[in-house]
């Protein structure tokens, strides 16, 4: 049954970046009051022993729309979105066709929110069909309201054209999200897995931890001679060492405007957790060790990592279903994200839930200037979630087209139980 004029109770509300226990008053959809009395004439929803938060937001998803739908689209990843707890997402532009001019766009991202119940923010790619080339026509592009320009799945190999990018995205005020992969350090051709005990005992190629902090040290020292002169954004997309970090770091300190993401997977497992015969193992960046793990762990705790981004990535069991160094690259994540950084990180004691609250929901609206806000007058885009309940994934219970993960049938702690957006609640 979905309720028109009802109040959240008993609730204890992620409000201004703290936790504290509030009731929750929406009507016809918008938030009414924000408070501890309870209300006459609504209906009541008890939320004891609850979290109540905004949806949260993921800065870099894979919807496979257009081009290779029969691994995901525009309605299923939504949905798979929605049960996660995330209510704004980004999707990246290597698509076929690419996403890199503006009649592309505009009809994408028309289709995107006819078709979802949720918000879809779409990159742009930086260069003509990605392929590091020909820039894109950013001055025409970026009047469609893109969240930024994005080569994912590609790292940018020309330093001069980053400088260039950055300098003209800067102009529009929409940042670079770079995938940082220097092809130079490449092991005859590509690996698939990052150094370390598994590829050493399997004789596999390696993607190697400077194939990363290589590029995201280029790209800085080219920052060195554009920052105080022009405007630029420069975000990195799913950091996976520590060497990435302390570049990071280093940058943050200068001053420069630099920002980066996580994924949950390299918060949690590294390179020796890996099954060869299991291919949703292999992503890129790969997993690491486990020093550069409990350093990004650390990273996000201490506020240095921004923000925490899935990069779902689906794919069929026909494209997994080949030897380790055959398979695509890739993981599903929105769906466990949050149950898995509970489990792994909250619950552990290794970060504070406001912490991860914060790289959900507050940096990434903030970075991506996405409006998104709790309070009165304003929309109720929200989530009630169980942070003690028994929870286990199993392939039937996706809402995803796909089920590369090799999360599925682990025993975890937490989970959305509600959400609350355009009008309308669903209930999991």
């Amino acid at each position: 049954m979905q309720l028109n004029k009802y109040q959240l109770i008993n609730g204890i509300v992620y409000y201004d970046r703290i936790l504290r226990k509030m009731n929750v008053g929406i009507n016809n959809g918008i938030i009414t009051y924000l408070g501890d009395e309870i209300l006459d004439n609504y209906d009541l929803i008890d939320c004891r022993n609850r979290l109540i938060t905004l949806g949260f937001i993921d800065t870099h998803v894979h919807f496979r729309s257009p081009g290779y739908s029969y691994k995901e689209d525009l309605v299923t990843g939504s949905r798979a979105a929605l049960k996660g707890g995330y209510m704004h997402v980004c999707t990246m532009p290597n698509t076929k066709p690419c996403l890199d001019n503006y009649k592309d766009l505009k009809y994408y991202l028309r289709q995107a929110n006819i078709k979802s119940d949720i918000f879809i923010h779409s990159f742009s790619a930086i260069t003509l069909n990605q392929e590091g080339r020909d820039l894109v026509d950013i001055e025409n592009i970026s009047t469609l309201g893109i969240c930024g320009y994005s080569d994912d799945g590609k790292g940018l190999q020309d330093g001069s054209m980053m400088k260039q990018v950055l300098i003209e995205t800067g102009e529009f005020n929409h940042l670079v999200s770079a995938h940082c992969e220097d092809e130079t350090t490449y092991q005859d051709g590509q690996g698939c897995i990052g150094v370390g005990k598994t590829a050493s005992e399997h004789n596999l190629k390696t993607i190697s931890n400077a194939c990363e902090s290589n590029m995201i040290d280029r790209d800085l020292k080219v920052i060195s001679h554009i920052h105080g002169i022009y405007n630029y954004h420069y975000h990195v997309c799913h950091i996976s060492t520590m060497q990435s970090l302390k570049l990071i770091e280093a940058a943050k300190a200068k001053g420069y405007n630099v920002s980066c993401e996580v994924t949950p997977h390299h918060l949690i497992s590294d390179e020796s957790e890996i099954d060869i015969n299991n291919t949703n193992y292999k992503m890129n960046p790969p997993l690491r060790s486990r020093n550069d793990v409990d350093y990004l762990v650390e990273g996000l705790r201490n506020g240095h990592i921004d923000i925490i981004a899935t990069d779902h990535a689906p794919h069929t069991k026909e494209d997994k279903d080949v030897p380790f160094d055959e398979a695509p690259f890739g993981i599903i994540g929105l769906e466990m994200a949050f149950s898995l950084l509970n489990t792994y990180l909250i619950k552990s004691g290794k970060v504070p839930l406001v912490k991860i609250l914060e790289c959900l929901i507050d940096n990434p609206s903030n970075i991506f200037n996405i409006e998104h806000r709790l309070a009165v007058g304003e929309h109720a885009f929200l989530n009630i979630i169980d942070l003690d309940c028994d929870v286990m994934y199993t392939e039937n219970d996706l809402a995803s087209k796909s089920c590369n993960t090799f999360y599925l049938n682990r025993a975890l702690k937490g989970k959305v139980i509600m959400n609350i957006v355009k009008r309308k609640q669903f209930y999991w």
